[in-house]
């Protein structure tokens, strides 16, 4: 038998993804990161025991769209900058 997420504990999830990126808006990329990864490693730890690699998979592409969101709001003043940064991001 194989232990799977369930459609409720990932919404929840993903909603406190979005509630972590939006609270550290006004503080640093690398403070808001290390406040994502305690909580990531904790809910990975919890559901350590899931079978499922692929959702695991594509929730690590789905938490990059946040963070992409949040570099592109901090790169939105300056034009180059904001445009040579997108460019790193796609090609990663």
């Amino acid at each position: 038998m194989k232990i799977r997420f369930s459609a409720k504990s990932l919404r929840r999830m993903k909603g406190q993804v979005k509630a972590i990126t939006r609270q550290v808006l006004g503080g640093s990329f690398g403070q808001g990161i290390e406040v994502l990864n305690m909580f990531l490693r904790g809910w990975i730890g919890y559901y350590r025991l899931v079978e499922t690699h692929t959702v695991i998979r594509d929730l690590d592409s789905w938490i990059r769209g946040p963070l992409r969101c949040f570099m592109v709001k901090r790169w939105i003043n300056n034009c180059y900058t904001g445009t040579r940064g997108l460019w790193r991001w796609e090609l990663t």
